[in-house]
């Protein structure tokens, strides 16, 4: 429980000038895990892993197939990019409301805290970086190639240019 009163400092710093922001980042980043029964863990994507592994029973020594009701997203913990944004805001409002009793609130802007203006409306920012990989290769084991499956191909498409049709090869 020594750990609790860490937290709970962490999430009063939050309310305040972020200076050491990445200190407190750190901090909720292993509140989130323990949230989700990782005590061990200190990073959401180390617990992410932890946790698709968990449910989906895979295992390094197998090959990973889709279980058949799917897989739920839902019960994961958000990655640390998304994470990160969402703890911006958290201290946007939390320094909003601590502050309440003062004319002004705050004076920081809300583009630095998570959100972004769009046709004067503000609207979160889920993450930075790409969604998606930018290729299949960076998230699919690759076969080796053999020696024997280049000399097919070419033999292969040898015989294609002399039987006339024109082929355009895309490999």
């Amino acid at each position: 429980m020594a750990k609790s009163n860490d937290f709970i400092k962490c999430f009063i710093q939050m309310s305040k000038s972020l200076e050491d922001r990445d200190n407190i980042f750190e901090k909720i980043e292993e509140f989130v895990c323990h949230m989700y029964g990782l005590n061990r863990l200190k990073q959401v994507n180390e617990a992410r892993v932890a946790l698709f592994e968990k449910t989906y029973k895979f295992l390094d020594t197998e090959t990973f197939k889709l279980p058949k009701k799917g897989i739920d997203g839902s019960s994961l913990p958000p990655c640390k990019s998304e994470l990160y944004q969402q703890f911006l805001r958290a201290c946007y409002i939390a320094q909003i409301w601590s502050n309440a009793h003062l004319k002004v609130p705050t004076s920081d802007d809300p583009e630095d805290y998570g959100w972004e203006e769009i046709d004067n409306k503000y609207n979160f920012t889920w993450f930075f970086g790409s969604q998606l990989p930018t290729s299949i290769d960076e998230i699919t084991i690759q076969p080796e190639k053999d020696d024997d499956d280049e000399n097919i191909r070419a033999d292969s498409s040898d015989s294609d240019s002399d039987n006339g049709s024109e082929r355009d090869d895309y490999d």
